[in-house]
C-alpha cells in the first residue's frame, strides 16, 4: 500500500490568510480579559518586542511586529496613556522617540507571560515537539521566501526609478543643449 501525501491548498491558504493567527489572537485576548489584564494581543506583541530590545524606536517595533507606522503610532499613544510604556525624544536625532517599559509595563509583561505561554501550549496540544519544529521551520522558510521576493521587487523598482531618472536627466540635457544652440 503506497502512502500518498496530498497537499490541502485550502488549508495552506487559510493559514497564510491568517485564520490560525486570528483564532490564536482571539483566544489570547479572551484569556487576557478573563485574567483581568488591560492589554490585548497586539499590545502584547509590542511589549515582547520592547523586552527583547530594552529600549527601541517606533521603527524597531514596526519591524518586530509587522504593524504599519500609523497603527504603531496609535498603539504607542494608547499604551503611553495606559502608563505601560514611556516615550522619550532621542538626544541626537530628534525625529526618533525611544520607547521603553514603565514599572507598570514590566509588571504586566510578567503577568501576561504566563497567560500567553498557557494559551500557546493549549493551542499546540496534540503536536509533538518534532511537529512544532517542522512547522516552525516551514513557516520560516515561507516567510523568508516572501521577504526575498519583496527585496527583489524593491531592487527592481529602484533600478527602474534610476533608469527613469537618467532618461529624464538626458532629456533635460538635450533640451538645454537644443535651446543653447538656438541662441
Amino acid at each position: 500500500m503506497s502512502t500518498s501525501l496530498s497537499i490541502d491548498y485550502r488549508l495552506i491558504f487559510a493559514l497564510m490568510n491568517g485564520k490560525v493567527s486570528t483564532a490564536l489572537r482571539r483566544r489570547l485576548n479572551e484569556d487576557f480579559r478573563t485574567a483581568g489584564m488591560e492589554i490585548n494581543g497586539d499590545q502584547w506583541d509590542v511589549l515582547i518586542a520592547i523586552t527583547q530590545h530594552d529600549i527601541c524606536t517606533q521603527q524597531d517595533l514596526c519591524n518586530a511586529t509587522s504593524l504599519s507606522k500609523t497603527t504603531m503610532s496609535r498603539m504607542i499613544d494608547t499604551m503611553e496613556e495606559m502608563k505601560i510604556i514611556e516615550r522619550r525624544k532621542a538626544r541626537v536625532d530628534f525625529r526618533n522617540n525611544y520607547i521603553r517599559l514603565t514599572r507598570k509595563g514590566l509588571s504586566i509583561v510578567n503577568q501576561a507571560q504566563a497567560i500567553a505561554v498557557r494559551t500557546l501550549k493549549e493551542s499546540l496540544r496534540g503536536l509533538t515537539k518534532t511537529d512544532i519544529i517542522t512547522s516552525q521551520n516551514s513557516l520560516n522558510t515561507v516567510l523568508n521566501n516572501l521577504k526575498e521576493k519583496e527585496q527583489q521587487i524593491a531592487a527592481q523598482q529602484a533600478e527602474e526609478h534610476h533608469k527613469r531618472s537618467e532618461e529624464h536627466r538626458r532629456a533635460v540635457r538635450r533640451m538645454h543643449d537644443h535651446n543653447s544652440g538656438n541662441h
